[in-house]
């Protein structure tokens, strides 16, 4: 193969690089737009906006759709993180109490309130990718995240392993591997997840409905 069919516009090489790009353009804007931590929900939204356009190859320009994403559902994003952190903080507290002041048959309580992570953690999974791709009611939303990742149990779990595995390696790895997860690692790994939910999701939405509605209906 002649170097000018690797790099003509429409090879292989060509449109790898050209995602490749858009991924750490995606990762760019989604660490500078979590500084202030509280709009981290938010930024979760719009990139899976993004990132679910990208995997269904509609047109999209990264910056323009992520502001778009970000404005729109910034209220509802936003109300929503605040609420997982709270219930966060609320079962972590617990948890830290029954495991160091309660005694005998009372710290079997803890369990209780694993279990309660585990559940909080599902729902996380989906919660925002469900927010970008359907309208819907803050209750509603988090309804429908529990009640996906239950039904597509295998799928959640190798959600949460992409999410968990690199960050765990990251944690151990050397200073190279720290930088190019900071440079491409966020969006990389959810450009992974919106492949497995973009399936998911088709089991929600009809031949020609618009994807903005509620997928319980």
């Amino acid at each position: 193969m002649s170097f000018g069919g690797i790099f003509n516009i429409n090879s292989k090489f060509s449109q790898f690089m050209s995602r490749l790009f858009d991924l750490v353009i995606l990762n760019l804007i989604f660490i500078i737009m979590c500084i202030p931590v509280i709009t981290i929900g938010i930024n979760f939204t719009a990139m899976y906006y993004v990132s679910l356009k990208m995997i269904n190859n509609e047109d999209t320009y990264i910056i323009r759709s992520y502001l778009k994403a970000f404005k729109e559902n910034f209220k509802q994003s936003t109300s929503i993180w605040l609420i997982l952190i709270a219930v966060g903080g609320i079962i972590t507290g617990d948890i830290y109490y029954t495991n160091n002041f309660i005694k005998g048959i009372g710290s079997y309580s803890k369990y209780l309130f694993y279990f309660l992570g585990i559940i909080s953690c599902f729902v996380m999974l989906y919660v925002f990718p469900i927010q970008s791709k359907f309208s819907n009611k803050i209750k509603n939303t988090m309804i429908n995240s529990l009640s996906m990742s239950i039904r597509h149990l295998p799928y959640t779990i190798l959600i949460m392993a992409i999410f968990i595995v690199p960050f765990v390696i990251c944690m151990n790895a050397s200073f190279s591997f720290f930088f190019s997860y900071i440079f491409i690692g966020f969006s990389a790994t959810i450009y992974i997840n919106s492949i497995i939910l973009n399936k998911i999701f088709k089991n929600y939405l009809q031949d020609g409905q618009a994807e903005h509605t509620d997928p319980a209906n």
